[in-house]
């Protein structure tokens, strides 16, 4: 049975020469700056209040902290070199992004509108890559009961959803925000005659416009999408009026 000693030169150096400190050096380059690249693509959801280059940092020194705590064979100077690498890449990129707009766009991604003038933007949603449903759920969580509410709505680059709301008197039918299982209004075709002199709204990006009972319906101007629903025309909800006042929830 071999004998164990408590050699210093193990546990900070480990077996490995010197030279492998070099290693180290270009292993943490490529890895941080790939998984500032895979983030990226995965986009913004899921990061709460951090950027992409803060949420990249947490797991750098997750792993550079948690492994020389639970292997032998990683000397403890290899985790200090590599956490001291990932500080300070952070730091270079805070400062490039404060220095360059073009930077900050690279490290932490654009803020993406979702809603203009009580519409969806479609563009913004699909570089969002976000579904309608996430959209509306948010939307649900500002206090809106339709997109006729909204004036503009983006997606951060911290992840969170910013509202500005209409005036009062500005309000107008939109789409209704409520899940499909508690929605009383029922999806209309185009090609046929609406029941009742109201406002649709395109059911694919929230365009709405007013319809005679009997008028036969077309294709949205907007999207050209062919199915619309009898737009909500409530003037405010609770959460809205609240927050009406400044313009932003």
């Amino acid at each position: 049975m071999e004998s164990y000693t408590f050699d210093l030169q193990r546990i900070f150096l480990g077996d490995q020469p010197p030279v492998f400190l070099l290693e180290i050096v270009f292993r943490t380059s490529i890895l941080f700056l790939f998984t500032l690249v895979m983030l990226r693509l995965v986009g913004h959801r899921g990061l709460g209040q951090l950027s992409m280059s803060e949420f990249a940092l947490i797991i750098a020194l997750g792993s550079a902290v948690g492994d020389p705590m639970f292997y032998p064979d990683v000397p403890l100077l290899h985790g200090m070199t590599v956490i001291f690498l990932v500080i300070v890449f952070q730091r270079i990129l805070n400062r490039l992004a404060r220095h360059s707009r073009v930077m900050e766009h690279i490290i932490d991604g654009y803020t993406h509108r979702l809603v203009i003038d009580g519409c969806l933007d479609l563009k913004g949603i699909g570089k969002a890559r976000l579904s309608a449903g996430e959209v509306f759920a948010e939307l649900r969580q500002n206090g809106a009961h339709h997109l006729g509410q909204i004036h503009r709505a983006y997606l951060e680059i911290d992840g969170e959803v910013s509202v500005f709301l209409y005036e009062r008197e500005d309000i107008h039918p939109g789409l209704p925000l409520l899940p499909l299982a508690d929605r009383t209004e029922e999806i209309c075709k185009p090609g046929r005659p609406v029941k009742k002199t109201t406002h649709y709204a395109c059911y694919h990006c929230g365009f709405t416009q007013e319809h005679r009972a009997g008028e036969t319906l077309r294709k949205c101007r907007r999207c050209g999408w062919d199915e619309w629903i009898e737009a909500d025309d409530d003037l405010m909800a609770e959460g809205a009026i609240q927050g009406a006042g400044d313009g932003s929830v």
